[in-house]
């Protein structure tokens, strides 16, 4: 082996534990996260809650109704309340665009029944 192939082997030798020692000082303790606070619940007797919720019904090739709401509140029996709804129905080549502050879906969820605004 030749001197200079010597010196490389060193040169790379230190610069690899110089490397390694900064690499092991910059890693640190792993930090613990941070607790996640208790959920506010809207409705205690609700068993799901979700935000910014839209259902659609569709038939074939085209949608028939949608309902968006800004919270959706699921109860045990199946029963749904929405606040801040808009209802869009598209029939016959017509659309129809009906906004209300709240709506309760019964157990089937077959009747909407729309208060306020």
């Amino acid at each position: 082996m030749t001197s200079w192939q010597k010196r490389l082997r060193i040169g790379l030798a230190i610069f690899g534990i110089v490397f390694a020692g900064l690499v092991y000082r910059s890693i640190g303790e792993r930090q613990a996260p941070a607790a996640a606070g208790p959920v506010e619940r809207t409705d205690p007797k609700a068993i799901s809650e979700a935000r910014e919720s839209s259902v659609e019904q569709v038939r074939g090739m085209q949608r028939e109704f949608e309902v968006k709401s800004e919270r959706t509140l699921t109860y045990d029996d199946n029963s749904q309340k929405h606040f801040n709804v808009e209802i869009t129905v598209r029939r016959d080549g017509r659309v129809v665009v009906v906004t209300a502050k709240e709506a309760q879906a019964g157990p089937n969820q077959v009747e909407l029944q729309l208060s306020g605004g």
